[in-house]
């Protein structure tokens, strides 16, 4: 059996005020794949790379806010410059990246040069449209952090594009995939299921409470927005594929299939609510100001319909591009470098994901 490093009691990383999804994950993963092999993924570079866009503003400022935004680089931008400010949580910050993250803050870290929004300025660039890019996301913010930390101290009116995720925290993913790992998955796709860690509200289902949480939050950033600016509102990636290479599946995210379908149902309404978050917020809006940017892939195949031994019917999502598969946008559980990168995008992920926020960019600028 390979020898594995020291991992802190799982009761410990739990108490931790801040919900990391890969960082949990990764503390309870490590046991149970010490016996089947470290993960496939490829090492992080050991020195920082420079952030691949210029005119974009650095991570410099310590804070002991958990989602600091970022203070503005000195770099001027050219007057025609699309002023895009990205929001959100590890999935915006560029955890999962071949690049190392860099600490923000006590609480913060994010990835100035893997992040999504970099490769997407990156190709706007690239077809002739100078960006100033702000980083502000923050890995462990919800939507409350996103809202009060990261957008507040936006100018009002200044930001062409605001690209954001959120609602994985405030749902608990890290917490739930850990209870997957450690004793196998349980039911939260439905109405009737609650999250972990959760303010629950009588009388409501917590997916009702998120979806008005999440609305409730791009109705705030609507007076960021520039004449004509949008918010790009990402949904998270599916975590496996239907049928993933199984020895890679025993060595980098050890669940069998039933558990596999859980994690997928689970992670497709949590972004069925967050399209509906922004459906609600463009009809309380006197025009629309959300596009929503799909990270999942193969939307073109319809859910698998799974009954379970209780007779409870879901529909299960599968990502061809998921953990495992032929050509992976999403880590499993990533031993040989930073923990949190487990179960967050790869770089062909992050690469997709920017590409699809600078089409959304150049669409809407096209038609405005």
């Amino acid at each position: 059996m390979p020898t594995t490093p020291p991992t802190p009691p799982l009761r410990h990383v739990l108490r931790s005020r801040r919900l990391r999804i890969g960082t949990l994950l990764a503390a309870s993963a490590l046991a149970a794949s010490a016996c089947s092999g470290s993960s496939t993924t490829a090492p992080k570079a050991t020195t920082s790379a420079n952030p691949v866009v210029a005119s974009t503003t650095s991570s410099s400022a310590a804070s002991s806010s958990t989602s600091s935004p970022s203070t503005p680089s000195t770099t001027t931008a050219p007057p025609n410059a699309l002023t895009w400010v990205a929001l959100g949580d590890s999935y915006s910050a560029g955890n999962g990246a071949s690049t190392p993250e860099q600490k923000v803050s006590d609480n913060c870290s994010r990835d100035p040069a893997g992040s999504f929004a970099v490769f997407g300025a990156a190709t706007l660039r690239a077809k002739g449209q100078p960006v100033a890019l702000d980083l502000r996301s923050c890995d462990g913010a919800d939507v409350s952090d996103v809202t009060n930390a990261q957008a507040t101290t936006i100018a009002p009116g200044s930001a062409d594009a605001i690209s954001v995720t959120m609602g994985g925290n405030d749902f608990g993913f890290s917490q739930v995939l850990v209870g997957c790992l450690s004793r196998g998955c349980r039911s939260l796709d439905q109405d009737t299921d609650q999250f972990p860690g959760f303010t629950h509200e009588p009388g409501r289902s917590d997916w009702d409470v998120l979806q008005q949480r999440i609305a409730d939050a791009l109705i705030t950033m609507k007076s960021k927005l520039a004449p004509h600016g949008q918010v790009y509102l990402l949904t998270y990636p599916i975590p496996f594929p239907a049928q993933p290479d199984e020895t890679c599946i025993r060595n980098t995210a050890p669940l069998n299939q039933t558990n596999r379908d859980l994690a997928n149902a689970a992670t497709n309404r949590l972004d069925t609510t967050i399209i509906a978050a922004a459906t609600a917020a463009n009809q309380r809006a006197a025009a629309p100001f959300v596009t929503m940017v799909e990270w999942r892939t193969g939307l073109d195949v319809a859910p698998r319909i799974v009954t379970d031994q209780a007779g409870v019917v879901r529909r299960v999502r599968d990502n061809p591009n998921g953990i495992c598969s032929p050509e992976p946008m999403v880590n499993g559980i990533v031993t040989t470098t930073e923990l949190s990168d487990s179960f967050h995008p790869t770089d062909r992920g992050l690469h997709f994901a920017g590409d699809a926020v600078a089409k959304a960019i150049g669409v809407h600028n096209q038609a405005g």
